[in-house]
């Protein structure tokens, strides 16, 4: 495996960070047009590119730490709270958003049964493997990968050859397409992994931040093809992007609705994981309390009515996911060593991930 890590340690960001953001991309496209949806996936991948290697130089140099106890060491306990609470919400919400999908494409699958029930079947079957203590071994997350992306070149391929989407100004909601594109390319707890994966020591940063390069290209790529797929098919685009693909055949729709819950599965134990991981640092209860919250909580959340995908998306990646990465620039100013370049990137990056923090507050309250 030593002899091919440099190769797979793209894919280990890539297992981690693509699952249910990625279908809610053509849905964005289409309401954004194509320069600012275009736009943004170029700037964001930047942004995300620069804070995921600064994320794993912070995990390198202090490993096993929560976003929120780096924050309360180095920023004091105001941003300590504010990064726990961040996390813990974009994440809640990011679990939310996997219920919902998880429920729709089990509903392409068995269009027989009730839908009501579907996003339960879900929760079982992605909970399942916690519940039992079972690891997803980095084997596995490589296959999941490669299937995700076979699913991405089926829709490019038959659609292709791509049209261009129409290009217009952006809707009435501005930060949606930014806060959709975030969602998707949010990840932080995947870098670390990448980290773990190639196993570096402090001084061996600069192989982890180039699989990160090469990562984050890779995921970006996809994402433009896909979403400019999922636009161009002809049929209708709808918020979860399989479901709006009517003029296929319906073994096709029911293989990559097969494919988009293994992609959803692999992804979703990654996040209840952080969740549980950062709860118990941040709040000391036990790992079983910690479990538990994990797995009610985000079927309460669509128990009590929070079924609107878009509006998780977008408050998830909008808000949430802004004040993550917000908190992660500011935690490596003070705790990394920085040339004077990255000192002002990293500001100018708190400055945006600030404004789209406003800006996604007031679209929504």
């Amino acid at each position: 495996m030593k002899r091919y890590s440099a190769f797979l340690a793209p894919l280990v960001l890539f297992s981690g960070i693509v699952g249910a953001g990625v279908f809610a991309l053509p849905a964005f496209l289409v309401r954004a047009g194509w320069l600012p949806f275009s736009l943004g996936l170029l700037a964001v991948g930047i942004l995300m590119y620069a804070l995921h290697g600064e994320y794993l130089r912070l995990t390198v140099c202090y490993p096993d730490k929560s976003i929120g106890a780096l924050a309360n060491r180095f920023l004091g306990k105001a941003w300590g709270g504010a990064g726990a609470l961040s996390v813990y919400g974009g994440l809640l919400l990011a679990l939310l958003v996997y219920l919902i999908l998880g429920g729709r494409f089990l509903g392409i699958l068995f269009p027989s049964l009730p839908s009501a029930p579907l996003p339960i079947l879900f929760w079982v079957l992605a909970s399942l493997p916690l519940l039992l203590n079972m690891r997803h071994r980095m084997e596995l997350r490589f296959v999941i990968a490669g299937l995700t992306i076979a699913l991405i070149a089926f829709v490019v391929s038959d659609a292709w050859p791509l049209q261009f989407a129409r290009m217009e100004a952006v809707g009435e909601n501005p930060w949606g397409v930014y806060a959709g594109i975030l969602f998707a390319f949010g990840g932080w707890a995947s870098a670390e992994q990448v980290g773990k994966y190639l196993r570096i020591k402090p001084g061996e940063e600069a192989r982890g931040i180039r699989a990160i390069l090469w990562g984050t290209f890779l995921i970006g790529l996809l994402y433009l093809l896909f979403a400019a797929a999922v636009a161009s098919s002809g049929s209708l685009v709808t918020e979860d992007a399989l479901s709006g693909l009517v003029a296929l055949p319906s073994l096709m729709r029911k293989i990559f609705a097969l494919l988009g819950i293994c992609a959803l599965w692999n992804s979703y134990g990654a996040v209840i994981r952080e969740f549980i991981e950062c709860t118990e640092e941040d709040t000391h209860i036990r790992h079983a309390y910690a479990t538990s919250i994990a797995v009610i909580a985000p079927f309460a959340l669509l128990f009590l009515g929070a079924t609107s995908l878009t509006q998780a998306i977008e408050i998830g990646g909008g808000f949430f996911g802004s004040i993550q990465y917000l908190v992660i620039a500011m935690i490596a100013l003070r705790a990394l060593p920085q040339t004077r370049f990255g000192r002002a990137g990293l500001w100018f990056s708190s400055a945006l991930f600030l404004l789209a923090a406003i800006g996604t507050s007031v679209a929504w309250w």
